[in-house]
């Protein structure tokens, strides 16, 4: 009972903590007019109360961990990722934090997973199809939040979507012959309104679609890692059971 009490207690302490330090800092944002960083304040908010609300809503507990989990990767990408740009000054965070948010939603998928089967004993599972499902819904998320980062950069022009710096192109289009095979040209030169983008920024600037495939690959990375050693977990556990019987 007394571990239990440390828990809630905890997860309570850590997210009223980080609460408190998005406020300071939404505020601050507000005080320089910096909108969008504003929304990402107020989204890291929102989600701090899912948890919460699932628990007196739903009557849907979060596991003690996949909740701080939870609460730390909100704050890692939304205010130290978006608002501190370690996005733009720390080279591997972007992939860090795609790689974990595979892995976290993996277990998010997992948990409801094992909540239906707890609330319909009747529904069995085996194993492979349990993991199976926990990774598609992990993949769809992943696909829908960047589809929402194409929704925002088109709507509102964010760039949540960072580009990238290319030297080549490789397309069909310049297939002169009008074959079906592409035909790489080097970026040598290039002047868009009156400024040398070679010499300002070493090559051409791709919209998004790097950023986009390699955040999905990290994400499907950090989800098929995760569901690698939770079948792994989940079929010692299944064997012991058998032993047992």
């Amino acid at each position: 009972m007394g571990i239990g009490v440390k828990k809630i207690k905890l997860n309570k302490l850590i997210r009223i903590i980080l609460s408190i330090i998005v406020i300071i800092v939404l505020v601050r944002q507000i005080m320089l007019k910096d909108w969008f960083m504003v929304f990402s304040c107020l989204y890291t908010l929102i989600t701090f109360s899912i948890p919460t609300i699932f628990d007196k809503k739903f009557k849907i507990k979060f596991p003690f961990v996949l909740e701080i989990a939870i609460y730390l990767f909100v704050f890692a990408a939304e205010i130290i990722g978006e608002v501190g740009a370690y996005y733009i000054t720390v080279s591997w965070w972007d992939d860090l934090l795609h790689t974990t948010s595979g892995m976290l939603l993996t277990s998010v998928g997992l948990f409801l997973i094992s909540l239906l089967g707890k609330k319909n004993k009747k529904l069995y599972l085996p194993t492979f199809y349990k993991i199976l499902t926990a990774f598609c819904f992990s993949a769809t998320i992943l696909v829908l939040w960047e589809c929402f980062e194409f929704g925002m950069d088109n709507l509102f022009g964010t760039d949540m979507q960072k580009d990238t710096i290319i030297t080549t192109i490789n397309s069909v289009n310049l297939n002169k012959k009008r074959l079906n095979s592409s035909v790489e040209l080097k970026v040598t030169s290039l002047q868009v309104n009156d400024e040398d983008w070679i010499k300002e920024y070493n090559g051409y600037i791709d919209i998004g679609l790097y950023d986009t495939m390699y955040d999905l690959l990290d994400g499907l990375m950090g989800a098929l890692i995760y569901s690698i050693f939770s079948y792994s977990y989940l079929k010692k556990k299944e064997n012991k059971q058998k032993i047992v019987l």
